[in-house]
Order: structure tokens, then sequence, then C-alpha cells
């Protein structure tokens, strides 16, 4: 399929940020269920920016979340300075995905369609306030976060580091990243985190994502969701959960809070909802993210944002009710 001219251009700067020159190798990895031209505009992109790119086509994976690509996909992955990740469903949280990671090779997923790519192109300036954010956590000991209804919850930092996602690669150290997210985001060990969460905001059970119609609320004791409680769509949560068979689904994966002002509720893409300037994130199931310290495998992996939380860090408000404290 033809890609039009505003969505090569956004593939381009995409491409450019991360870095990508004469001579890179990138490969692009998409699946027979994926439509669009999204793979054909990143392939004439990589090749105005100078790059050798390789078009990578594998089955349809669209019924497994989490599904790693093929042995061969990934050995061809190696070869290469970064994967463009247009497949059908995501293998963040994969153990392919972290040991190609460690490799040193560089994925940039693609979760989005060619008009909410070019809608939310990765800006510098937003990468650069959540490098500034984060350097400012270094040594954190305590999250807390509140909400007017009724979200109490502490997460202890131990060892673990913030981390952030601003929609492009850079090498050395951010060498994962997804278009469009913008987020400061932190993968606490299991059992530091206990609580109460009442989600108000999206919830995004991949590829699907809903607004609730009442708050869901997910308690959390040693870092296991113990109870999901609300109405038929806290049901709807639990059920998908149980649907995997799988303890580690009810790990409490990672929290933060959106940073980008173009995100849209209206939209409701899981990208626009974890952006949200001011959201707070948290997430159930697989951690397994090296850039964040994550190292929970799991079946599944579930996103929701509480729209009017306050996040604070060792007492240091960062977001009050829904609002980055910076931008008051």
């Amino acid at each position: 399929m033809e890609s039009r001219p505003e969505t090569v251009a956004a593939a381009t700067t995409i491409l450019g940020l991360c870095g990508i020159d004469h001579d890179d190798r990138v490969a692009i990895w998409t699946d027979t269920a994926k439509r669009g031209p999204l793979p054909q505009a990143f392939l004439t992109a990589a090749l105005v920016r100078g790059a050798r790119p390789l078009l990578l086509r594998g089955t349809e994976t669209a019924s497994q979340l989490l599904a790693a690509p093929p042995e061969a996909a990934l050995k061809a992955f190696r070869d290469c300075d970064l994967v463009v990740d247009i497949a059908t469903q995501p293998w963040l949280y994969t153990t392919a995905n972290a040991d190609t990671l460690r490799a040193g090779v560089s994925i940039l997923q693609v979760l989005l369609e060619e008009d909410d790519v070019e809608r939310l192109v990765p800006r510098q300036q937003i990468a650069d306030e959540a490098k500034r954010l984060i350097a400012g956590l270094a040594g954190a000991r305590e999250i807390r976060i509140t909400s007017p209804k009724g979200t109490d919850a502490t997460i202890r930092c131990g060892s673990r580091r913030f981390a952030y996602q601003a929609g492009f690669v850079e090498k050395p150290n951010h060498l994962y990243d997804s278009i469009g997210v913008s987020a400061i985001t932190f993968y606490p060990e299991r059992g530091a985190v206990d609580g109460l969460f009442m989600v108000d905001g999206p919830i995004s059970l991949y590829p699907r994502c809903f607004l609730p119609d009442e708050p869901v609320a997910i308690r959390v004791k040693a870092g296991r969701a113990m109870d999901i409680a609300g109405g038929r769509d806290a049901r709807r949560v639990a059920a998908w959960l149980t649907s995997y068979s799988d303890p580690d689904s009810y790990h409490f994966s990672h929290t933060g809070f959106g940073l980008d002002a173009r995100a849209s509720l209206s939209a409701l893409t899981p990208v626009d909802a974890e952006s949200l300037r001011g959201g707070v994130n948290i997430a159930l199931g697989s951690s397994m993210f090296p850039q964040g310290g994550g190292d929970v495998v799991s079946k599944s992996h579930l996103d929701a944002i509480l729209l009017d939380a306050t996040f604070q860090v060792d007492g240091e408000t960062l977001v009050s009710k829904g609002q980055v404290v910076s931008d008051k």
C-alpha cells in the first residue's frame, strides 16, 4: 500500500531523532495481520536517511498477546542497529525483547496507525523534560499515589531507578521506546507495592482501550492485585486477567505519569492513555524490561490510568490532582 507523503515525513523525522544515518541497518518487522502503509512508510524513510533497510514480514500473531517473533527474525534483528516493530501484537516485556536489547539493538515499537503517528510525532523537548525529571529522582525511596476517589498506595523504590519514554530511542542507554508514548515510568521490585488504586481513566486490555463506567478498585498487597471490585468493567478486567491462568498476571508491573499535552482521551488509543499529561499510570502483569529494571515475565500486561491522582516521591509532589506541577 502506498504511503502518504505526510506519513513518510513523520517516519523520517522519527528515524532522525533515533540517530539513524548513512549505512545504519534498520529492520522493519511486521506480520500478515497488519494492514496499512506504515511498513512501507518506514522503509522509504530509512532510505531517505541513507540507511540499509530490511523489511521482514511474519505470520499472523493477532490473537497472541506478547508473542515473540520467530527465531529467524530474532537472528536477523541482532545484525541490525534498529528494529522498527510494526507487528500486530506487542512483544515488549518478553524475554526475546529483553535479549535483543541486551545485544545492543534498539527497538522502536509502533502501536499507532498512520494518522496518529503523524499527530504524535515525538518532540525533543518532551524527552528533555523527562530526563530532567528522572535526574532529580535519583536515589528515591518511596512513591505515594492518592486521589479524591480514594486511591491511597505506597511503592517502595529499593534499588530500582526511574526511567522514561519519549517516542524515540537514543543510544547508548535508551534502547527501547514506543512512538507516541511520553511518560515517566517506574518498575518496582516484587512485593514493593501496597494500597488501593481507584482507576477512573482508560484501561488497556490490548488492543482494546476503554473508559470504565465507574471507577475500578484494584487493591494491591505485597505487589500483587488481590481484589478487583466495582461494576461491569471491574468484572471485565477480572475475567480478562483470569483468562491467562497466570499468577504473575496480577504482579504490579509499573507506575508513572504521562507528559504529552497532545495525547487525547477522545482518541482513546493505548498510547494516548499512557501519555496523557498528568495521568498517573499503573500496570499489572509482565515487567521484563531491562531499561526500567523490570524482571517479571507473564502472559499478559494491563495498563490503566488514574485521571485526577496525585503522585509524590519522597514527599515532593510531581503531579497534583491530574496536573503536572511544573505546568502551574
